[in-house]
């Protein structure tokens, strides 16, 4: 008889409370008339389930609000549904980002990880490539993608474009999209933090906390532009190349912001002129990587 009761006193325990709310603590306390589980203690943690990115990636079919300790990035991630994925908890509010213009051959940027490169604004030979993305020097192909934007057409940009820049840290990717009339073009590079270790960078892209803008325009009676530029919906102004028959190169760093959590740089690329030099006679260049603070 004794068998018996004993499984049924505990099925009838677990029926009461998977229908009622829980507390654990020390003190005997009810739990919160909003909380379903209320845990409290004045010396004592919570402990969720600890794991790497490899193991959170293998949890199947993960539900939206799902919480991990991400042993990597020693940082709480939650599951945020298929249109976030897992989002890193760890980011901090970063205060608005200011755009500076500096002269040419400064750098204060100590080294750079990821970037894109806008060329070839002139009509081209078939084949040659207009937008890189991937690890600085993006002139060695090993580092970067590169994209056509339009194979067999020899003019291939628009005038005015809407233009995007971004980091993604939980897919691990950056990507360029550039866009006009009923036209979109879009370019990635994925396995990024892989690739920093792989080609000798000394910061990981956590560590990113500056942007570098570049822009020439080589061509007689050109000017390139890049308007409006914002970074996560912040306004940081706007970069103007001119043509400039000795000293054509325009300079602008982005910086007060935490872009190695996360970021998307769009703007309004605009080419006014006649475009006759090809290659990378005409271009923008735009890096992020570390500035060591001083």
């Amino acid at each position: 008889m004794k068998k018996l009761i004993i499984p049924v006193l505990l099925a009838s325990m677990l029926s009461f409370t998977a229908h009622t709310q829980v507390a654990i603590n020390e003190s005997g306390s009810d739990p919160h008339s909003s909380a379903i589980f209320d845990v409290q203690s004045t010396n004592k943690g919570m402990l969720i389930p600890r794991m790497n990115t490899e193991q959170r990636d293998n949890i199947v079919d993960p539900e939206t609000g799902l919480f991990i300790f991400n042993t990597e990035t020693n940082c709480i991630e939650f599951y945020g549904g298929s249109s976030q994925g897992w989002v890193n908890m760890c980011r901090s509010e970063s205060p608005d980002p200011e755009m500076i213009q500096i002269p040419l051959g400064d750098n204060i940027m100590d080294e750079a990880s990821g970037g894109t490169r806008l060329k070839n604004f002139a009509p081209v030979v078939n084949g040659e490539k207009e937008i890189y993305i991937g690890v600085p020097d993006l002139g060695l192909g090993a580092q970067r993608n590169d994209y056509d934007l339009c194979p067999g057409v020899a003019a291939c940009w628009g005038t005015t474009m809407d233009f995007e820049f971004g980091y993604d840290p939980v897919a691990d990717k950056l990507w360029t999209e550039v866009s006009w009339d009923a036209e979109t073009h879009y370019v990635e590079y994925t396995n990024f933090s892989s690739q920093l270790t792989a080609f000798g960078k000394t910061y990981t892209a956590p560590e990113s906390n500056i942007i570098d803008i570049v822009a020439v325009c080589r061509d007689p009676g050109c000017s390139v532009f890049l308007n409006n530029i914002e970074i996560d919906g912040n306004p940081v102004g706007n970069v103007v190349a001119p043509y400039h028959p000795t000293d054509p190169w325009v300079h602008y760093y982005v910086t007060n912001y935490d872009f190695g959590s996360g970021f998307v740089m769009t703007a309004t690329l605009e080419l006014i002129g006649s475009f006759t030099l090809g290659n990378e006679h005409s271009k923008i260049e735009i890096n992020f990587g570390y500035d060591i603070p001083e």
